[in-house]
């Protein structure tokens, strides 16, 4: 229960009490007055009365004809003429009158009406007694119309308080309903200042203390962003050329060659540059710096044009840019205008002659593939390409055989299984490591053709995203893992992960908001949808967007594949992520100042730290030396 509403009903309660027993007092009051009014006017009846009938000289048809007068024009229950011995002369009453008062409220009050006498003298002699009883018919109408003016009277002052205490609270604890939000805010990991201090000294302390903690809290977050971009620019990036470094693309690589990536395929291309030594004798160290720096945007220029490149400077003299999703001809096309735009260069900085130029490798790598085998093979090609003259580029052909099945096929067997639901979803574990208990788990799924063939998501996706139906399948995909009957109990945590492209489907909103309206009341399990922290580099409002209509739902959102490509983390604090999950080989790859900042970034907005691609129990043991035990992969499952 809420102060506020503690304090109204104390206060509620103490207004009642009073009210209550000013009206006990008052109706009290009013009943002993009520009575003792009948008692004087009986009273006084009977000694006017006595004396009139005295004068009747003891006639006493005369005298009962006073008695009727008296008693037909009043509120008399009895009017009685006795005799000196007792006896009864003349008498008149009523036995019961009809009263429109409530019968509970005659049984509930009592009311004495005593009899008044006096003596009927004759002259000096006396001629009897009289006595006299008012009517209690009339006081119990006169005393419930007293009550119910009173009740009205206190009801209507009671609602009246009731209102005034209202506002008087809302005006007094109204700083306390704004340290109640802010209290709230800091336990979801908003950080909100309060500008507004209270007047009341106890409030003022209170606000005073949480916006400096709530200060240092922001301080602490915006050093460690600035710590964490520091650390990244000194860890991944070539200062002279503006290109990302050899660590860099050996910690990037993994991700386009796992198993579950997005692309089946994607190109290498190593560039090497001939004639920078006699460049620096001729140009000097700062001009053959500019010239590194033109080419380092050359080589981003022509990576721009593919989602997800890499481009990187391996050494002084070689270059790479990574292209995934990328075939053999647009891989040639690309390399032979990076040799003849470098050659361009060269002559603008007047290198020009047969020991200057640029000769670039070309290789295919695939999905699966070892990053030796890639980086060897890529290295064979520029070999070759160095034995050519320079601006000219070598092809490594690979003899792998690409899916017999051409893209109509590929399209039947998709469409098939979508129309027909013939997709199974399964779920591989995410393990906190310190207890080997479940954290959540992760959703994929395979298709089946209908004929008894079965494909793994890393099989089908390529296909899927080629022939634009990656929407179709993901929509279809959280609508069945919604009302699935094979997914996770409704106490797990389960998480879809959502593709780059997914998220460009045009009117995604409006199918995704109705989605979840229809299955949402009854979730087969807590669901969070995560998203690539690479189109958190891309598109910071895309990602915000959907991020805010999954929580509008009540569903969770993380981050994987963090490497904090936008060079920024400032969106954490925006986005609030559940976790984020990063490479194993990233999270090892970085410094102990490194992965200190970053955990002090996660920690203060209650974000957990989760490892991807977790191979052995080596990496497992380097991961917990960097206080991170949450972990996903193969080693995940050994755990379980």
């Amino acid at each position: 229960m809420t102060l506020f509403k503690q304090i109204a009903l104390l206060m509620s309660s103490l207004l009642l009490l009073l009210l209550g027993t000013v009206l006990v007092l008052n109706f009290s009051n009013t009943n002993a007055s009520v009575q003792e009014q009948l008692y004087e006017d009986a009273k006084n009846t009977a000694t006017s009365l006595s004396l009139s009938l005295g004068s009747a000289g003891g006639d006493e048809s005369i005298m009962s004809t006073m008695i009727n007068a008296n008693f037909d024009s009043g509120h008399y229950r009895r009017i009685a003429l006795y005799d000196m011995d007792e006896q009864l002369v003349y008498e008149r009453k009523i036995e019961a009158r009809n009263i429109e008062v409530p019968e509970w409220f005659t049984n509930l009050v009592h009311i004495d009406i005593p009899v008044a006498t006096a003596q009927v003298s004759s002259g000096w002699s006396p001629v009897g007694i009289l006595s006299v009883q008012s009517d209690s018919a009339y006081a119990y109408v006169l005393l419930y119309n007293s009550l119910i003016g009173l009740l009205s009277l206190f009801g209507s002052l009671f609602v009246l308080g009731l209102i005034l205490l209202h506002l008087i609270l809302r005006l007094v604890l109204k700083p306390l309903e704004k340290v109640r939000r802010q209290a709230e805010a800091i336990l979801g990991n908003e950080f909100i200042i309060q500008e507004e201090i209270p007047y009341t000294t106890e409030f003022r302390d209170v606000v005073n203390g949480m916006n400096a903690m709530i200060t240092k809290v922001k301080d602490i977050f915006d050093k460690g962003n600035r710590a964490m971009q520091q650390n990244r620019e000194l860890l991944y990036n070539d200062r002279v050329s503006g290109l990302y470094n050899r660590r860099y693309l050996m910690m990037r690589l993994p991700e386009f060659l796992d198993e579950e990536s997005s692309y089946d395929y994607g190109v290498l291309v190593i560039m090497a540059l001939h004639g920078a030594q006699e460049a620096n004798q001729n140009l000097g160290h700062q001009r053959t710096d500019e010239m590194f720096a033109a080419l380092g945007e050359i080589v981003k220029g022509y990576g721009e044009a593919h989602k997800n490149y890499i481009a990187a400077r391996l050494n002084g003299t070689e270059f790479a840019l990574v292209l995934p999703g990328c075939d053999d001809k647009s891989g040639c096309s690309l390399g032979e205008g990076l040799c003849n735009a470098s050659g361009k260069l060269l002559q603008e900085f007047g290198l020009e002659g047969e020991e200057y130029g640029l000769n670039a490798g070309v290789y295919r790598f695939r999905r699966g593939q070892g990053i030796g085998d890639i980086l060897s093979k890529a290295d064979y090609a520029l070999s070759q390409a160095n034995l050519l003259p320079h601006g000219h580029i070598y092809h490594y052909v690979t003899h792998d055989v690409d899916s017999i099945m051409g893209k109509e096929a590929w399209r039947k067997i998709i469409r098939d299984a979508l129309e027909q639901r013939r997709f199974a979803l399964m779920f591989r574990p995410v393990v906190d490591s310190r207890d080997r208990s479940l954290h959540h788990r992760v959703t994929t799924f395979s298709l089946s053709d209908g004929a008894g063939n079965d494909y793994t998501y890393g099989t089908f996706i390529a296909p899927v995203i080629s022939l634009g139906l990656e929407s179709e399948l993901y929509l279809r995909v959280i609508e069945a893992l919604l009302q699935s009957e094979t997914a996770p109990n409704s106490i797990e945590k389960c998480a879809v992960r959502l593709p780059m492209d997914f998220l460009h489907t045009p009117n995604l909103t409006d199918a995704l908001t109705q989605l979840f309206e229809q299955h949402q009341k009854h979730p087969t399990c807590q669901i969070v949808f995560e998203l690539p922290d690479a189109l958190i580099g891309e598109n910071l409002d895309l990602v915000t967007h959907f991020a805010h209509l999954f929580k509008a739902h009540g569903f969770g959102f993380g981050i994987n594949q963090f490497t904090g490509a936008s060079g920024d983390y400032s969106f954490l604090q925006e986005l609030k992520p559940a976790y984020i999950k990063a490479n194993a080989a990233f999270l090892m790859d970085q410094s102990l100042q490194g992965m200190s900042t970053l955990h002090i970034l996660t920690k203060t907005i209650g974000i957990e730290l989760i490892a991807e691609s977790v191979m052995d129990e080596k990496q497992l043991e380097r991961l917990r030396e960097n206080d991170i035990d949450i972990i996903q992969g193969p080693q995940a499952e050994l755990l379980l």
